[in-house]
């Protein structure tokens, strides 16, 4: 049984952890946007970016709407909507809409056109029509003279010509066009592209290995400088420093007057030799004292958690914030180390705390500082494993000798006015000691605030320095990771890589198992995301996934064939595999539940391709919004087949359309389509394999003309045919 998980969540990678509760989207790429009001050509461009990143169902909506347009007449247009149609389909699912295309590209064929008649890419891809329309003139010729398995009898002329048509097309769009292959013919396309692709995908490994990851990473977002830590000088502070000053002065000044009236010049110069020495000296080991326990307080607040506790964070931020850190300290916590958690416990809180001040909630969810959590973490693990994670209390402990130092200044303070006290008052009278008063007063008042001032700019400076000087830091590292991440794979080559990787997959499984490609009928392709994969997506792109499922059904003659691996995206490795055969009788049901929400929608313009061209008509439509899709095959032999696939509300960007990511992912990950071709199976049985030779024979879709389509019927957008109007190129 392969399963998706409800929740990706990001594992380590080959070359860089990645850790986070949910998917990681780039915001900043545009690649499949299209506004409303963009114009055709535009619309033609994301068009063919969604055909080749692997939404075949998306890129058909959007071409159709170009059709409808001036700008549809031009080859390239009804070409790549050609194609787009022919991918991941089987004949029986084409309809009238498609033949009238196809009727549309032959009179575009007729026309003709020469190179200086009209532009290089008009005339090459006007080429390319002539070829696929003449593929598609073969591929219903073979059937009329297929045999029963409907895939032998060609003739060597055809296969020439066939050959020549599918040669003249892309590779990137042979890919899409298997179901337009038979016989021998394709038994040898089959096997040079399996060639080419192994081949090019060796090529490829290398630098793959070295980038893959990149995408799952989320854009750093550049640090933001914490500040310093300055407290405005206290004005009470100040006033006592100042009174203190003044009471000082004036009250040393009328010792000094006192002392000379009465001849005490020894006492005199006794006590300004102390004074000197003592007021400095007290008030210097004073400040030290009091600086070292304000730094001692501000790390130790900082390693055990109370950092910025008085500060309002938003609950949201903080909430996130913590989750990063929790996670990525957790995912660099060194071996077996069982200290290291409660160690780093108030670490862990200060810096979330940090965080959810300097930065946004949605940068915090989004995963944009998960590359400065790595660098804290890496900071504090390298510091912890060298034991210097309580340095600072060393640091900055009490010292002994500032203590005394402090106190050897007030004994002298003490002894200059005990020598004063004595020279002063023989007789015992308290006038003429009210000047020492005023000056013990002062310098009281001044040993009090002076070194609390000194110590509020001395921290100020310190901490100050600390944070720019990691601030820089910081700086450096984006700098550095930006420029790791700047070779980031693009969405469109990630599509090319795991369209080679499921391409070699269903290779391997057909030569171990001795089936020639020509004995398959249809190939249904499912690429899910593995159990406990990283996510990533562009915004208006798909999801990807660091760890795919990948699923095979292949409708043989025999019956079908089931195959299924793991594959590690991120080095092309496929792990384990597992095979059943299952006759066409024997695929009992298949289930699908989904959680989602149907709204009546404002009605929208819908393309209408007739035989006269392509119109545009008006009608009513639903809106189906999917959160999350799960379906079971059940089976006589195979037992259970379960997929599941969400939570898409996670994975969606703020701008994007609601529904617009189920919709995508049903897309590029094939299920819709193989839901389509299952449940036909389910109804038809063994016949199904009948009815669909009797199509490619004549006698169903080919054989029949094409019918015009009723105006004004009632569309119903569902994202089983991506026809949801707000998705890339949609309209309102």
């Amino acid at each position: 049984m392969a399963e998706v998980p409800r929740q990706h969540v990001h594992t380590s990678g080959a070359n860089s952890p990645i850790f986070a509760t949910g998917g990681t989207i780039h915001g900043g790429v545009h690649t499949y946007y299209v506004g409303p009001n963009d114009p055709p050509e535009k619309k033609y461009e994301v068009a063919v970016r969604l055909l080749d990143g692997g939404m075949s169902r998306a890129a058909e909506q959007l071409l159709a709407e170009v059709l409808a347009t001036s700008y549809g007449h031009r080859p390239g247009v009804c070409y790549h909507y050609l194609v787009a149609t022919l991918s991941d389909r089987t004949l029986s699912a084409l309809d009238d809409r498609h033949l009238q295309a196809l009727g549309n590209a032959r009179r575009l064929v007729a026309k003709g056109g020469a190179p200086g008649q009209e532009s290089a890419e008009d005339f090459l891809d006007r080429k390319r029509l002539g070829s696929l329309v003449a593929l598609i003139d073969f591929a219903m010729g073979i059937s009329d003279r297929a045999t029963d398995v409907g895939v032998r009898a060609t003739s060597g002329t055809n296969l020439e010509e066939m050959a020549a048509a599918y040669g003249n097309l892309p590779e990137e769009h042979q890919r899409h066009l298997d179901g337009l292959l038979a016989g021998p013919f394709k038994d040898e396309v089959f096997r040079r592209n399996a060639d080419r692709v192994r081949e090019q995908r060796s090529g490829d490994i290398l630098d793959r290995r070295q980038r893959v990851w990149k995408f799952f990473e989320p854009d750093p977002a550049e640090p933001r400088e914490l500040g310093g830590a300055q407290v405005p000088p206290s004005r009470s502070l100040t006033l006592t420093r100042w009174a203190g000053l003044a009471l000082g002065v004036v009250g040393t000044v009328g010792v000094a007057v006192q002392l000379g009236l009465v001849g005490a010049f020894t006492t005199l110069a006794i006590t300004l030799v102390l004074t000197g020495i003592g007021v400095p000296l007290a008030g210097y080991a004073r400040w030290q004292r009091q600086h070292r326990r304000t730094l001692l307080a501000f790390y130790a607040d900082r390693f055990h958690g109370g950092h910025g506790l008085g500060m309002t964070v938003d609950p949201e931020a903080m909430d996130a914030a913590t989750r990063t850190v929790e996670a990525v300290f957790a995912s660099l916590a060194p071996g077996q180390q069982t200290s290291w958690e409660p160690m780093t416990l108030g670490l862990r809180q200060s810096l979330a705390r940090e965080f959810a001040l300097l930065y946004d909630e949605s940068e915090l969810r989004n995963g944009h500082l998960l590359w400065l959590a790595r660098w804290h973490a890496r900071q504090t693990r390298d510091v912890w494993s060298t034991r210097r994670l309580l340095t600072y209390e060393d640091t900055y402990r009490e010292r002994p000798l500032l203590r005394r130092a402090e106190q050897f200044a007030v004994a002298l303070l003490a002894v200059a006015a005990l020598l004063v006290l004595a020279r002063l008052l023989p007789d015992g009278s308290t006038e003429s000691g009210l000047p020492l008063l005023v000056a013990a007063g002062g310098i009281a008042l001044l040993w009090y605030s002076q070194p609390r001032l000194w110590t509020r700019q001395s921290t100020y400076r310190i901490v100050s320095r600390e944070r720019a000087e990691r601030y820089e830091a910081e700086q450096a590292e984006w700098q550095r990771w930006s420029a790791v991440l700047s070779d980031r794979p693009t969405d469109q080559e990630m599509a090319t890589w795991l369209a080679q990787d499921v391409f070699v997959f269903k290779a391997d499984m057909l030569r171990e198992r001795g089936i020639p490609a020509s004995e398959v009928a249809y190939a249904l392709e499912l690429t899910t995301g593995a159990a406990g994969a990283s996510s990533a997506r562009v915004i208006y792109g798909p999801i990807r996934y660091s760890r795919y499922v990948l699923t095979l059904f292949l409708l043989t003659a025999t019956g079908i064939r089931y195959f299924c691996s793991e594959l590690d995206f991120t080095n092309g490795e496929l792990h384990g595999s597992s095979r059943r055969s299952i006759p066409y009788g024997g695929l009992r049901e298949v289930e699908v539940t989904e959680q989602s929400i149907r709204r009546p929608a404002s009605p929208i313009a819908q393309p209408q391709i007739t035989s006269g061209g392509v119109s545009v008509f008006t009608g009513p439509s639903m809106e189906v919004h999917i959160q999350q899709r799960h379906f079971v095959v059940r089976t006589d032999t195979l037992g259970t087949i379960s997929l599941e696939l969400g939570d898409f509300v996670q994975m969606r960007d703020g701008r994007e359309p609601e529904g617009l990511v189920a919709r995508l992912a049903l897309d590029s990950t094939g299920v819709n389509d193989a839901l389509d071709v299952l449940e036909t199976v389910v109804v038809d049985g063994a016949a199904w394999l009948t009815k669909e030779l009797n199509r490619r024979r004549g006698g169903g879709l080919w054989g029949r003309e094409p019918g015009g389509i009723e105006a004004g019927q009632e569309r119903i957008t569902d994202a089983n045919s991506l026809g949801h109007d707000t998705g890339p190129g949609g309209t309102r």
